[in-house]
């Protein structure tokens, strides 16, 4: 599995490439261009563009950790949505955002808005992601050097108050430090790779208010899973997948069918959603079971009939 990086030839974006590859990751650059700019010796260019959605879904596919960085461009929002919607879509699991500090205060900035609206799409779409929020660059200061040099002036609309700065070598050393934990997280989940453990072969699945009696094959489970599995009494499918628990996308094959759910944490299971159908999931012993459905559901009030007063007070007349 390789580190995407998208913002690969800017200030930032080559830094983080240089920093993942000085560390042996395995490194996508996505290029405009290819040729254009320099890369490190082991890093692989993908030629795409945040407009593009098969290049994207291209440059994506076999990734697992994803570093974002949109230009300053009139449709970063749409750019930055984009690539988003396409890294769900492609089962990313690990993102790193940078965006930018005070992004949520000053929505009057198009820029902050724009990166701010990506940082709720990330929450909204509930996308492990780390976002990084860095202030002004002091390489941004290079460019007014001779004016500051020549007239004794720093040339911002910043009074009396000042600025907070920071390096950009610093950001990339985060990034590159928070990519690399978010993409090693698998190999410590990694230790489930090579593990494997016995199931009981007996289970239930609860969807909805039905129960379903699912039956294992003999053996063990692993990751990659290879197991047959019978639901209902029906005949046993063979079930592979690569999935890993964490996961937001399972993608495998049950019998001879490719099949691909997005899987969503709720208490005590999973929603599963799946060529628009979506149905909650519990999985549980058959003893669990029996306890469940001994447990009594909870009937929320029936409130027609009731009077609703949305302040306290007294009620003197109903029209």
């Amino acid at each position: 599995m390789s580190i995407l990086v998208i913002g690969s030839t800017g200030t930032i974006g080559s830094l983080v490439v240089r920093g993942l590859a000085a560390q042996g990751a395995q490194v996508r650059a996505l290029v405009r261009q290819p040729g254009k700019a320099p890369l490190p010796e082991g890093v692989q260019a993908v030629v795409g563009d945040l407009t593009d959605v098969d290049s994207l879904r291209a440059a994506m596919t076999g990734v697992r950790t994803l570093f974002l960085l949109n230009a300053l461009v009139a449709d970063e929002l749409t750019q930055s949505l984009q690539a988003l919607n396409v890294a769900r879509e492609s089962g990313i699991q690990r993102i790193v955002y940078l965006s930018v500090i005070n992004a949520d205060k000053y929505p009057e900035v198009p820029h902050f808005t724009s990166k701010h609206t990506v940082e709720r799409m990330i929450d909204r779409l509930n996308l492990p992601a780390t976002v990084l929020r860095p202030a002004y660059f002091m390489q941004n200061d290079i460019g007014i050097q001779p004016v500051i040099e020549g007239y004794g002036v720093f040339p911002m609309p910043i009074g009396a108050t000042g600025v907070a700065m920071v390096d950009a070598r610093d950001i990339a050393d985060i990034a590159v430090a928070e990519l690399l934990r978010r993409d090693r997280l698998d190999r410590l989940t990694g230790r489930l790779a090579p593990h494997s453990g016995a199931l009981k072969a007996e289970w239930e699945v609860k969807i909805g208010g039905e129960y379903l009696p699912v039956r294992l094959g003999e053996g063990m489970v692993s990751i990659p899973m290879e197991i047959d599995m019978a639901v209902n009494g029906g005949k046993a499918l063979a079930v592979r997948s690569d999935w890993r628990p964490g996961e937001t996308v399972w993608r495998g094959s049950v019998g001879d069918r490719s099949v691909s759910a997005q899987l969503r944490p709720v208490e005590n299971g999973v929603r599963i959603d799946w060529k628009g159908m979506s149905v909650t999931a519990r999985a549980m012993l058959p003893r669990t079971a029996a306890l469940d459905r001994l447990m009594p559901v909870k009937v929320p009030p029936d409130t027609s009939k009731m009077l609703l007063c949305p302040m306290p007070g007294l009620v003197v007349s109903v029209g």
